[in-house]
């Protein structure tokens, strides 16, 4: 058995979603991502052993999922879907994202959560690596001290500051690339708090820090489409067929093909 699909799914809760998607592409929606990093000393925010926080962005997220595993994931996020050919994924730079816990090795290491209170403070410091230090640790240089340096090490530093910046928001981008295994999830059908096993999920997403257009695809990026009945497989082949020169539908029976009904059809996908 396939432990990965041959594409990658998103499911929506409502047909209009589906259509929307079809019509003008994936958007980006607001993503706030709990966190669990350990805390450094001196964190002004946090107490001893681990803090969790948000991350927040503008995201798109698909799963990893079998059709014939995918009954629970469905009945959270909607029983619609779209399924995107892993190489069209793989060229817009969606990642598969990486889990983990309080205890991993990088997240338990303290200068994590330091380096993003560095980047976070570096917007309000002038874009100034050494500004953040003076203001998160103690004994660093005043500003009087540091203008009575010589020129010279005045632009070194600068250069360290450039360069310091630049890597900094490298790793606050691609910590946008990850997700802690398992938390706190509202039930999306009954509303109950539970603990939720995200890394069952097998994530992959794209990610923006502004909201960016919608992520556009042709029809030959398409794998599947899944609806619940026939009347909506008929609803939405007749949408595509009206759409097929924006969307690139050069033979319309592919059109047919492509949607499955229900779930009775779908445990050899």
């Amino acid at each position: 058995m396939n432990i990965s699909a041959s594409c990658l799914f998103r499911f929506s809760t409502k047909i209009e979603y589906l259509e929307d998607i079809l019509l003008h592409g994936f958007g980006f929606r607001r993503c706030i991502e709990e966190m669990a990093v350990k805390s450094y000393r001196g964190d002004p925010f946090g107490d001893l052993g681990v803090v969790v926080d948000q991350l927040h962005s503008f995201a798109i997220c698909f799963c990893d999922l079998p059709l014939s595993q995918s009954q629970d994931h469905s009945h959270q996020y909607g029983q619609y879907g779209i399924g995107m050919k892993k190489a069209w994924a793989i060229g817009q730079g969606i990642s598969p994202v990486r889990y983990y816990h309080a205890n991993s090795p990088f997240q338990a290491d303290e200068r994590a959560r330091l380096m993003l209170d560095v980047q976070k403070y570096a917007r309000s410091c002038g874009n100034s690596f050494i500004g953040v230090l003076q203001r998160i640790m103690p004994g660093m240089p005043t500003d009087k001290e540091l203008e009575e340096l010589p020129e010279s090490v005045k632009s070194l530093l600068k250069e360290m500051d450039d360069h310091v910046i630049d890597w900094l928001d490298q790793f606050y981008g691609a910590f946008h690339f990850t997700r802690i295994q398992e938390g706190r999830w509202e039930d999306r059908v009954t509303g109950e708090i539970k603990t939720r096993h995200f890394y069952d999920e097998r994530e992959w997403r794209i990610v923006a820090l502004g909201e960016p257009n919608p992520l556009r695809f042709q029809w030959c990026d398409i794998q599947y489409i899944l609806v619940t009945t026939v009347g909506e497989r008929k609803r939405i082949g007749e949408l595509l067929l009206q759409s097929s020169h924006e969307l690139g539908i050069d033979d319309p029976t592919t059109v047919w093909a492509r949607i499955l009904i229900g779930p009775e059809l779908l445990a050899n996908v």
